[in-house]
């Protein structure tokens, strides 16, 4: 068998001293006050082996001591020394703590705190190597405490059972922080099969290689999984928030220096003349200062932005290929449609793995809703053992692989046993990485009660608890076409989803009202349109509320929103239906507390504008806080049903009607109420429902009083919503669209293209929907006249009101310098020579040098706040005025720009021109500065406007040649900064264009390219 030579230790030396010296880096860092957390690998170097051994293609689910093994994996010193400091550029983004580490290139998946949670997911990535017939392996590994977890014992059995080519290490250093565990893991209880485990001495680099490099040989020969269990020495304390001098001895403490794997490994090189005390004592010097150095360059980067706190909770969004689906029946049933989606994509993929209790052939389910798959494709399609922690746990593995795992749970409720799994790893995943892993697996359910006989565990609404948890689409439709449509965009999404799919309505034929569709998570459905009450619902109380409104005499006052997704929830449809409406009924079959329907009611109330216009409090309809009992009385008795929903309709509808209507209304006699209300709106909208406003034009800013119509967007029957662009009209300064501040249709317009207007003149008529009376959210002028002033194109950010008005308080100053191009000029030719027509203009180049310059003082990354305050940002982003057709100008907004290097930077550069020339507006918020050039018209000097939230605005004249003595010409251009003289002071400006003119006249090609 091989054996490791001189040259193999060596190596393995200087990765257990590259280790060992971050590991006290740290510790000392931490007395330092320099870091939150650390958790050490000191004791566990050698198995730095089992690093070495794998290749390309292989993959790493180690745990938070593995620390040397993923340096030899490749993983370099500098990146764990950032996520030590949690900067922006380490491998979570900041997200994660030390020593949970992670690299998509390198096969490391992912580590969670949650001990021994990674190794299901490990028989994930094993199985789906597997079912592609590769020849890869995985190293998956645990500490001796958390081997007693339950996901320990599910791993190495579906291990087992699919013979994967999986290695399971055992790390045991003999305590679980405090806790002696040699009489309570599974190998202390007699537990594991001898036959298959290996035991080991963890701290000999050469037992470690005897025994890892025949077992990766076994695995990946097809020989199954291989389990190792290694006898290691924890050196130091459990982590930083730990003192093991309080429970450990000093003759034990004393014991590790001879038992230290380092140690005995600098003791076999001398003693085979290998190595000297001398070359040991250098190295080890030589390593040390390395890592000083990574450390001391990596506390000095960049920490993350607040701004992107909200990035990656979920997966990019796609568009969804066209489904088509041909079904026997013209009224399908849910399971109908669910199973013809899941076949059409088995057709589709061979990456599509099927996997759940039951689902294959000739069971196929429960519920029949993989009937038939397992004959179409075996290999496909697989039963699952009855384990729910490893179907989910294994559905993570799979999708971070690259597969596209679509598993089974039988009933929601039991869903239970693989929380960890979905908590702990599925959701969090592609959050905690910073989008460099994801799992966009699919897990559905049968869900609910309304079907009696299913008591506690068949029959619980449970989609509360799930919802908790960031990271999660969950889905719960209430029709055929929606539940195929649902599945149809996860199944094709990159987020990791939840399809609830209520057992109820799962077999009730209903008639389409046109083809199947992809439908987009997080929008909603409006089933009926009304003008008095908004009911929210989703699931099976869809059909609940339905029943109950065929008892109305007058349903049409009602608007029912099937919400369809409640991760994520489509507020804006539920919003703008209550503007309208004035009222809110929520339905859910879930228990109250906790649950979604109080975050519809909680979000609509703290909605300040929307609360003022509510003509009755929201209200929550809602199993209470019990379950589901056996007796089809208890669960009725429990659920939302018809009579009960009537009655919180004939409660909402009454808190405005006169008391004169008391005596004629009793528990179940609604329609009176009905009918009165319906008398009530009629008489306020003269019958129609409907009212009309004008639009007028809006001010255009300071000293403008006029413009000129460009282009009329929208047309006279058009459907238009609140902030709909309707028309365009130019100024002398900019272009200007006027948008809707309602929502409504079209009636006419009072103006033509190339039409003069003049501000307040009257424009335009909308007929408004729903409720005359309201005017838009956020408005409490518009609905104390009969027009509105449509709003300036709203600022994102959260800068609010138009950013035109704050150009009243703006005091403009300028200040003007002459910087020489020469080295801007040789820059550019070098990169075309280098680089073609990829080479950066002269204007990036330009722009790098403001970046920096602008760094260099605080104030330059500062905004203007719609409260006329300045805000500070560690990171800001930086515009570039651009020319657009017929005259027009924008902004190219080049986000977070003094946080990049300089190839980020050109390539940001060059998109941000991209979209502003495609017409993808971005938010000038985080912008203090803006560069304007007009040295392509040949023109050298002009004072531009400063337009908040940017501080200024800096001019780039035409380079030209001046004499600078007898016999001298220099090459230069003029800079003019206009500033804003309430937050700037002249003395201020001059320095920073003396850094902006330090940094062009030292411009060098490197600074874009390395």
């Amino acid at each position: 068998m091989p054996s490791l030579d001189t040259t193999d230790k060596q190596k393995l030396l200087r990765t257990m001293l590259l280790s060992r010296a971050g590991d006290l880096r740290e510790q000392s860092l931490i007395r330092q006050g320099k870091g939150w957390f650390h958790v050490s690998g000191m004791g566990h170097e050698a198995l730095s082996v089992a690093g070495y051994l794998l290749r390309d293609g292989d993959m790493l689910a180690g745990y938070y001591r593995d620390r040397a093994m993923v340096l030899a994996r490749g993983v370099s010193n500098y990146e764990l020394a950032l996520s030590f400091f949690a900067k922006r550029a380490s491998a979570s983004g900041g997200r994660q703590m030390p020593a949970h580490f992670s690299s998509r290139k390198l096969g490391i998946f992912s580590i969670s705190s949650v001990v021994s949670s990674s190794l299901l997911p490990a028989t994930g990535l094993a199985w789906s190597m597997k079912l592609d017939g590769k020849d890869n392996v995985v190293i998956t590994s645990t500490g001796d405490a958390a081997a007693r977890q339950g996901d320990f014992f599910e791993a190495v059995a579906f291990a087992l059972e699919k013979q994967l080519p999986i290695i399971y290490l055992v790390e045991d250093n003999g305590i679980g922080i405090s806790t002696l565990t040699e009489k309570i893991h599974p190998l202390g209880l007699e537990m594991l099969n001898d036959s298959k485990w290996q035991m080991i001495d963890g701290c000999d680099a050469d037992h470690v290689f005897e025994a890892f490099h025949p077992a990766i040989t076994a695995a990946r020969n097809g020989e199954g999984p291989q389990f190792i269990w290694c006898r290691t020495e924890r050196i130091s304390s459990h982590s930083s928030a730990d003192d093991h001098r309080k429970y450990r001895s000093e003759e034990e403490l004393a014991s590790l220096d001879e038992k230290d794997p380092i140690n005995r490994l600098k003791a076999d090189l001398i003693h085979t003349g290998d190595l000297s005390e001398g070359e040991f004592s250098d190295l080890n010097e030589s390593i040390e200062k390395e890592v000083r150095l990574d450390y001391e360059r990596a506390f000095e980067e960049v920490d993350p932005s607040p701004d992107n706190l909200m990035n990656h909770v979920l997966g990019p969004s796609t568009q969804s290929p066209s489904l088509n689906l041909e079904l026997e029946t013209e009224q399908p049933r849910m399971v109908d449609s669910i199973n013809a989606v899941f076949h059409s994509v088995l057709e589709e993929s061979r990456d599509y793995v099927f996997f759940g209790q039951d689902i294959e052939d000739p069971k196929g389910g429960v519920f029949s809703l993989t009937k038939g798959l397992s004959t179409k494709a075996p290999e496909q399609v697989f039963n699952s053992p009855l384990a729910e922690s490893t179907i989910i746990g294994a559905a993570v593995g799979m999708g971070a692989y690259g597969k596209r795992p679509v598993f089974e749970i039988q009933f929601t409720d039991f869903i239970w046993p693989g929380f960890n799994q979905l908590v702990s790893q599925l959701s969090t995943l592609h959050w905690r990485t910073n989008g460099e892993w994801s799992s966009p697996a699919v897990i559905y359910a049968p869900y609910g009660a309304y079907l009696p006989g299913g008591a506690l565990w068949h029959s619980q609404a449970n989609e509360g608890a799930l919802a908790h948890f960031p990271g999660l689409q969950i889905a719960i439709p209430s029709r055929p076409d929606d539940a195929a449509g649902l599945f149809w965009t996860a199944l094709h999404g990159n987020s990791p989803t939840l399809i609830l799919i209520p057992k109820h309505l799962m077999w009730s034929p209903m008639k389409l009202d046109g083809p199947f569709r992809p439908i987009p998570f997080g929008k909603a459905s409006v089933r009926k349109e009304g003008t008095a009450l908004t009911i929210a619902t989703w699931g099976n109380c869809c059909e609940v509320v339905e029943t109950a409104l065929e008892s109305l005499e007058s349903p049409d006052l009602i608007e029912v929103i099937d919400m369809r997704t409640v991760v994520p929830l489509d507020m804006a449809t539920v919003e703008a239906s209550v503007a309208k409406t004035g009222r809110l009924l929520v339905v859910q079959e879930d228990a109250e507390s906790c649950s979604v329907g109080q975050n519809i009611i909680s979000r609509i109330s703290g909605n300040r504008e929307l609360f003022s216009r509510l003509q009755a409090p929201p209200v929550l309809f809602a199993k209470p806080d019990v379950n589901i009992g056996y007796n089809p009385v208890l669960e009725y008795a429990a659920l939302p049903g018809k009579e009960d929903v009537l009655a919180k309709i004939q409660e909402l509808l009454w808190v405005q009607l006169s008391r004169d209507l008391a005596p004629q209304v009793t528990q179940t006699s609604i329609n009176p109420v009905i009918n009165k209300m319906k008398e009530i709106l009629d008489e306020d909208t003269g019958g129609s429902g409907k009212s009309r406003i004008e639009v007028t034009v809006p001010i255009l800013g300071e000293g403008i009083t006029s413009a000129r119509v460009i282009c009329l967007i929208s047309k006279p029957g058009d459907s238009v919503e609140c902030d709909d662009p309707l028309c365009e009209v130019e100024t002398d300064k900019a272009l200007f669209p006027i948008e809707s501040a309602y929502e409504g249709t079209l009636v006419s317009w009072n103006i033509a293209k190339g039409d003069e207007v003049e501000v307040g003149q009257v424009i335009a008529e909308i007929e408004l929907n729903g409720d005359s009376r309201a005017g838009p959210i956020g408005s409490t002028k518009a609905r104390e006249a009969d027009s509105v002033t449509a709003p300036a194109r709203p600022t994102e950010g959260g800068l609010g009101a138009n950013i035109v008005s704050q150009l009243k308080n703006v005091v403009h100053a300028h200040l003007a310098v002459k910087a020489e191009w020469g080295k801007i000029r040789e820059a550019r030719k070098l990169a075309k020579d280098i680089l073609g027509a990829a080479a950066p203009s002269p204007t990036v180049m330009v722009s790098w040098a403001l970046v920096q310059a602008m760094k260099q003082h605080p104030v330059f990354s500062c905004t203007v706040s719609a409260e006329d305050t300045l805000v500070r940002s560690e990171v800001f982003d930086f515009g570039v005025a651009v020319a657009l057709k017929a005259d027009a100008l924008d902004t190219a907004i080049i986000p977070q720009a003094s946080a990049l290097n300089g190839p980020q930077f050109v390539q940001a550069y060059q998109e941000a021109i991209a979209a502003a020339r495609d017409g993808h507006w971005r938010s000038k918020a985080g912008v203090p500065l803006i560069l304007t050039s007009m040295g392509g018209f040949n023109v050298r000097d002009a004072q531009p406007l400063v337009v908040p939230p940017a501080v200024g605005t800096l001019f780039l004249g035409e380079a030209h040649w001046e004499t600078k003595g007898p016999e001298t010409l220099v090459e230069e251009v003029k800079l003019c900064l206009s500033f804003d003289h309430r937050w700037l002071n002249g003395a201020a400006c001059a320095q920073f264009l003396q850094d902006v003119k330090r940094e062009m006249e030292s411009f060098t090609l490197d600074k874009l390219t390395s």
